[in-house]
């Protein structure tokens, strides 16, 4: 089978919780860098190990479709305006939601984020916050 009719890899991966926003780097007091989110990281990474087992890498050119289910804040003002599936519209900034995951993935999922060649994330409220991320091999 050539490569023209072999199937292409895709899956998707759940993370369960808030989903977490990219923040800049923090700078110490010797002026160094160091990245103010590396715990949050982590246990994104640790979620995208356990689902990803053992399957090798995926190879770009990459496709992505992220879903960050934000969570229903509690004031009943608010939650006339705040149902599910409805598109949350205020801060954070989606694009900041998948940098953050983009840049936990790697490593994970891919080798180098330089390989997505599309992208797709939305925001949108849901009782149960998380974060769905389909892959698929372009």
């Amino acid at each position: 089978m050539n490569d023209q009719h072999k199937p292409k890899r895709s899956a998707t991966y759940v993370i369960m919780g808030k989903p977490v926003p990219w923040a800049r780097p923090g700078r110490s007091k010797f002026n160094k860098c160091y990245d103010t989110q590396k715990d949050e990281k982590e246990s994104y990474r640790w979620s995208l190990k356990v689902d990803h087992g053992a399957s090798p890498l995926f190879s770009g050119p990459l496709g992505l479709d992220v879903i960050f289910y934000m969570p229903m804040t509690g004031t009943i003002k608010k939650l006339s305006s705040e149902k599910p599936g409805l598109p949350h519209y205020s801060r954070p900034d989606v694009d900041n939601f998948a940098k953050f995951f983009i840049d936990a993935a790697t490593g994970v999922l891919y080798q180098d984020d330089c390989i997505i060649a599309d992208l797709r994330a939305r925001k949108i409220y849901d009782e149960n916050p998380r974060t769905m991320i389909t892959i698929w091999e372009l």
